[in-house]
């Protein structure tokens, strides 16, 4: 299975970044559920969750 690669993400205050695909699909996604684990509970700062960057390869996103 081939996979879109990730071109851009647009973030908002309310937690639903919306991906923009390679294949010129948009997605909006609510990461709101993710917030309650452990793993994701650092991106409930906004100045952390605002940093997101898609990764070199368009397949991955990462917050610094």
């Amino acid at each position: 299975m081939i996979y879109p690669k990730i071109q851009a993400v647009n973030v908002f205050d309310d937690y639903t970044p919306i991906i923009k695909f390679d294949n010129q699909q948009k997605k909006k996604y609510d990461i709101t559920p993710l917030l309650e684990k452990e793993m994701f509970a650092p991106l409930k700062n906004q100045a952390l969750f605002k940093t997101v960057q898609v990764e070199q390869g368009g397949y991955q996103r990462r917050f610094f």
